[in-house]
C-alpha cells in the first residue's frame, strides 16, 4: 500500500494546484463576463460607455468600503483586466 505524500514540498504542490485551479475559474468567469457585456452591446441594450460609468462608480463605491491598501490593490488590478467594448 503506498502512503500519501507530505511534508513542504507536497504542500507546495498542493498551494501551487489550487492557484492553478482558481486561475482557471477566473479565466472562464472573466471569459462569460465578456461575452454578456459584448452581447448586451450589440443588441443596443448596453453601450460601452454606459459600461464604463458604471465601473468607475462601482469601483469609487468600493473604495469607501475598503482599507486604503486593499482599494489601492483592487483599483490596479481592476483596471488591468476592464472588457474593452470600444
Amino acid at each position: 500500500m503506498k502512503t500519501k505524500p507530505n511534508g513542504p514540498a507536497w504542500e507546495y504542490v498542493q498551494s501551487m494546484a489550487k492557484i492553478a485551479d482558481l486561475a482557471e475559474s477566473q479565466y472562464r468567469t472573466t471569459l462569460a463576463l465578456s461575452a454578456l457585456i459584448e452581447l448586451l452591446v450589440d443588441k443596443g441594450l448596453l453601450s460601452p460607455e454606459e459600461f464604463h460609468r458604471k465601473t468607475a462608480t462601482l469601483e469609487k463605491e468600493d473604495e469607501t468600503f475598503l482599507p486604503s491598501a486593499q482599494a489601492d490593490y483592487y483599483a490596479e488590478s481592476t483596471s488591468s483586466q476592464s472588457v474593452d467594448l470600444s
